[in-house]
């Protein structure tokens, strides 16, 4: 059997390689399908700018309110919003799914042309068909690369960007590194910089130890030439945001930093699983250091170890929101992959022993894999936690106010169904009307002339760096409040120890799973009217009317403040 694959590899490569190619766009195109669309809300908001920009708002969340940094990756901006105006024709969640998809698909071609070049072996030399196939198949054989190639989010992208950075350093890693290629693998790195900020710290920490550790002569100079070049370009970069936007970092850098939200509920999201998440993502790589890492390649590690080491510490420093599966570090994986490859032996034979050993320890990697995906206490919790049981706490009400009914859970439903409610509610709500949400991915994607107020921080610069208040919230005044999700617990006290927002509101809890507040005005009859149609409709043609609820007076008084 070894010979067989071994004369089918050396006869046939290019149609071994296209073979596995036809076979691998099967499995992504069956794994995308019954995938589709995508429930990432997130990825919604880049759709938003888009959006905006093609209808010559520019870089804007709400039409009106100017310039804001709300896009935590320009880069993926750029290709949502290109896929967005030439693709007219197609829906949102397409332009999504061709977003995330391109990118991954584009990796597995950077990954396989990169091993075909780096790997002396007269099997895979400079057969490039081959092992773009042979990459086609081991990607595909990673549910994250699944997960992350279907959400619509710049995962991927960042992933291809860390990829065509170390392919192009080691292409040339035993070459002198004039001006123009310093200046090429400076530009590369802002790409990574461009897609996500904070990565260009392990990118840099790269390209520095592969200067002084692997540079012959003059590393000085050369590490010279890539320093001025990278700080030219993020001077530019810096100028030139700060006169669009007032700030030179995403809002997001603000609004998710550790303890911005004092007592987020991060239950659902323990970091132990997300590291182990990342590792079982490269379990390749892991298994091909496993069998051929020598002593020698000790010097190589701490250049390709370092930078996951950074990328992995960073997620201590940020609310876990959407951190699922990785999502922060999962482009770490390249480092790993692509370290794989370069300490494969230059002249490696495929003896009985290194192949048994590849093989035991894939198979315990992927039993571990399978392990943790059936594991519910794990993988599944999450999930189970939001099917079962109501991500919304009638305790955190009880202390601010009396609610009429003590079964108010009773018709929960899923999340995203959540989101398509709103979203079908918001069809009937004018234009100039001010709404209030976290959840805006989908509604503001549908709705892009609609005003959403961000009570999160993530397209609202004052909130981003001073932090909640309900004042700050309702400073334009919104006619409706969809209350944030019982996860931003401080929001969550904020708002409803604070005596205006009973003053100003009607307070429904649970009405479409996280609360609605309908303010007291002009358009107070109109909103009411929508909000109870579509609440009937999609739950049990129940009235609103029924869960109003009424202020403790130690409210009203001021007594029961939250912090």
């Amino acid at each position: 059997m070894k010979q067989f694959f071994l004369n089918l590899l050396s006869k046939s490569p290019k149609t071994t390689g296209v073979c596995l190619i036809v076979i691998a766009l099967i499995a992504y195109s069956y794994v995308a399908f019954i995938n589709f669309p995508t429930e990432f809300d997130d990825a919604y908001m880049f759709l938003r700018y888009a959006k905006q920009i093609i209808a010559g708002h520019g870089h804007s969340w709400n039409i009106g309110e100017g310039q804001v940094y709300g896009s935590t990756s320009l880069t993926h901006l750029i290709v949502v919003t290109f896929l967005r105006w030439v693709l007219f024709f197609a829906s949102d969640t397409v332009v999504l799914f061709l977003s995330s998809a391109l990118p991954s698909l584009a990796t597995v071609v950077v990954f396989g042309y990169t091993a075909a070049r780096i790997i002396k072996h007269p099997l895979f030399s400079q057969q490039i068909i081959l092992c773009i196939g042979i990459s086609a198949a081991l990607f595909g054989c990673s549910e994250h690369f699944y997960y992350h190639f279907n959400t619509g989010m710049d995962t991927m992208l960042c992933f291809l960007m860390h990829s065509i950075l170390i392919s192009y350093v080691l292409l040339y890693w035993d070459e002198e590194w004039t001006w123009k290629r310093s200046s090429i693998i400076a530009l590369l790195t802002y790409a990574v910089f461009l897609t996500r900020p904070e990565h260009i710290l392990p990118a840099g920490v790269f390209i520095t130890l592969s200067i002084f550790l692997y540079q012959k002569e003059q590393k000085i100079s050369v590490y010279g030439k890539y320093l001025l070049s990278i700080l030219l370009l993020l001077l530019v970069d810096s100028g030139i945001k700060y006169l669009l936007f007032s700030d030179i970092l995403p809002l997001a850098f603000y609004s998710k930093r550790s303890g911005f939200y004092i007592d987020y509920n991060e239950e659902y999201w323990p970091q132990k699983h997300f590291i182990h998440f990342f590792f079982l993502s490269v379990s390749f790589g892991l298994s091909t250091l496993l069998v051929y890492f020598k002593k020698t390649d000790f010097k190589k590690a701490f250049v390709f170890l370092v930078p996951v080491g950074l990328l992995i510490l960073y997620l201590l420093t940020v609310v876990q929101i959407m951190g699922y599966r990785s999502r922060y570090y999962h482009p770490a994986g390249a480092y790993i992959l692509f370290f794989a490859l370069t300490v494969l032996p230059a002249t490696f034979k495929l003896s009985k022993i290194r192949l048994t050993i590849f093989v035991i320890s894939t198979l315990a990697l992927s039993a571990n894999s399978i392990y943790v995906k059936i594991n519910r206490d794990i993988i599944q919790n999450f999930k189970h936690k939001i099917e079962k049981t109501p991500r919304y706490f009638p305790k955190l009400d009880l202390e601010y106010c009396t609610v009429p009914d003590s079964s108010l859970n009773r018709n929960h439903r899923w999340w995203l169904h959540t989101m398509t409610d709103m979203d079908s509610l918001l069809r009937e709500i004018p234009e100039h009307i001010v709404i209030s949400a976290s959840e805006y991915g989908i509604i503001g994607a549908d709705y892009p002339r609609l005003t959403i107020i961000d009570p999160l921080g993530l397209h609202n610069p004052e909130i981003a760096k001073n932090g909640f208040t309900f004042e700050a919230l309702v400073r334009k005044k919104p006619s409706l409040i969809w209350l944030s999700h019982s996860d931003y617990r401080t929001i969550f006290r904020r708002t409803l120890s604070n005596p205006n927002f009973w003053k100003e509101y009607d307070y429904y809890p649970t009405v479409f799973e996280f609360g609605m507040a309908i303010r007291k005005d002009e358009h107070s009859e109109l909103v009411t009217r929508i909000v109870d149609k579509y609440h009937r409709r999609f739950y049990n043609n129940r009235p609103i009317s029924t869960l109003k609820a009424t202020p403790h007076p130690e409210v009203l008084a001021g007594k029961l403040i939250a912090k």
